[in-house]
């Protein structure tokens, strides 16, 4: 605490400060000699109380601490304090009369008389006698009343505000933990349908899909028998084509001879392929360009993104690629989880980017790119155009694949289903392509071939 200013003396002495207040300025006086001097001074005569904070000595300066006359009576002197003190009462009548005074209060106001008062050889001064004339004890008997009552005062009232501060924190955190469930739920809720219109979406695109390619495999499995040169289904044959050393036959019912030797289900891909034109893919991939967009504006000027395009990735951290604007800075990369909508966003200055933390295997993303060139923002691809898309495969599924390469690396027409089935429709047209060189003008194969790129626009 620092010096008190006369104001504050003034109001110590007129006693209109605080309860609070009044033993704070009474602790400050009886350790600061600078503002017990000033306060002596400013005080009316016969208010002054008689301490000093100066240490005291044998044979040394005869007044001594009001504490130490305290804790004499209360009887927490020990050892040489306790002797010191004692010695000095046998030559301070002031402090020994003092003293016999406050033991006599003590043992009054404790009505018993365990403390035995302090003898002297000359006559004792009694207890009315030194409240008349000690203008110290005076004014301390009527200060601690004050403070008492103040005190009792500020304790009832501290009380009550209390409780009711109590009643009031109790009642503010429960308001606090209901919104807070409210608002979990209400987050909740927004992510359940977020997901359940996700799932219908791709219901509704892929009941569509599945209606039109079992109406076109319908009309390849029972082609109208028209006149002239007979056609290969007439012959009982509707696919021919060669794979390496394999010479490849399917008949109108899915009959296929040449990969006699393959698993069941990797002979029904192949067959199916060649039969529909249309391999079997990844159900997520074949989305129409009705999937969600992202956001961006729509203007005349573009950039390619080069991939991952309609297709699936093996790892959980995807490099992406697109072709550089010119005049363009910086790219801002976008991808949005379509199960859960979350989005995840990354900033580079190359038309290159992977994301800093893996993304969820068996989910299906939505990548965009903005960029600025002349104070417009560009945006790839256009929310006009259909969505940029890409599966990740799960680890579990990469090594199926890595199993079946190893077993059959020899057949193209084999590894070029399996790719498509995983949603790797960038090895798939690659197979393929292989297969449309051995075999020139096979419709089944550039069928195929032309499904497959339609996945990556």
């Amino acid at each position: 605490m620092n010096h008190l200013s006369d104001d504050q003396l003034k109001q110590y002495e007129a006693r209109t400060l605080s309860a609070t207040d009044l033993l704070e300025m009474d602790d400050h006086l009886h350790s600061c000699d600078r503002c017990y001097d000033r306060f002596r001074a400013l005080a009316r005569p016969g208010e002054v109380f008689d301490f000093r904070t100066e240490g005291w000595e044998h044979g040394g300066p005869e007044d001594l601490l009001y504490r130490n006359l305290e804790s004499y009576v209360d009887g927490r002197l020990r050892g040489q304090d306790l002797d010191r003190f004692e010695s000095h009462l046998e030559r301070c009548q002031a402090c020994a009369s003092e003293a016999q005074a406050l033991l006599e209060i003590r043992s009054h106001l404790l009505q018993s008389s365990d403390i035995a008062p302090y003898q002297r050889a000359e006559p004792i001064k009694t207890w009315g006698s030194y409240l008349q004339t000690s203008g110290r004890a005076r004014v301390a008997i009527a200060a601690s009343a004050a403070v008492i009552a103040a005190a009792l005062l500020f304790a009832a009232s501290y009380e009550i505000a209390s409780n009711r501060s109590s009643s009031l924190k109790s009642r503010i955190a429960t308001l606090e933990r209901e919104n807070q469930e409210l608002r979990q739920s209400s987050a909740e809720q927004n992510t359940l349908r977020a997901q359940l219109e996700a799932l219908q979406l791709e219901h509704s695109n892929l009941q569509s899909l599945y209606d039109s390619e079992k109406k076109a495999f319908e009309s390849i499995k029972k082609p109208p028998f028209g006149k002239g040169k007979p056609t290969l289904a007439e012959s009982g044959i509707v696919v021919k084509i060669k794979d390496g050393q394999r010479n490849i036959e399917v008949g109108p019912g899915g009959q296929v001879s040449g990969i006699e030797r393959l698993p069941q289900s990797l002979s029904a891909l192949a067959s199916s392929a060649l039969l529909s034109r249309r391999p079997v893919t990844l159900p997520q991939l074949r989305l129409s360009s009705q999937g969600p967009a992202l956001m961006g504006p729509s203007t005349d000027e573009s950039f390619a993104l080069i991939g991952p395009l309609g297709s699936a990735v093996t790892t959980d951290r995807p490099e992406f690629k697109w072709q550089p604007l010119a005049g363009a800075v910086s790219y801002h990369i976008t991808l949005r989880d379509s199960r859960t909508g979350q989005e995840e966003s990354g900033e580079t200055g190359e038309s290159r980017w992977a994301p800093p933390d893996p993304l969820v295997c068996g989910r299906l993303y939505y990548w965009q790119v903005k960029t600025e060139k002349g104070g417009r923002e560009v945006v790839s691809p256009l929310p006009s155009q259909p969505p940029a898309r890409f599966w990740v495969l799960s680890p579990r599924d990469v090594e199926k694949l890595e199993r079946i390469k190893r077993r059959h690396s020899d057949s193209h027409l084999v590894l070029g289903v399996v790719y498509a089935k995983m949603g790797l429709i960038d090895d798939a047209i690659a197979e393929f392509r292989i297969l449309s060189g051995e075999n020139p003008g096979s419709e089944a194969i550039q069928g195929i071939l032309n499904y497959l790129g339609s996945l990556r626009r």
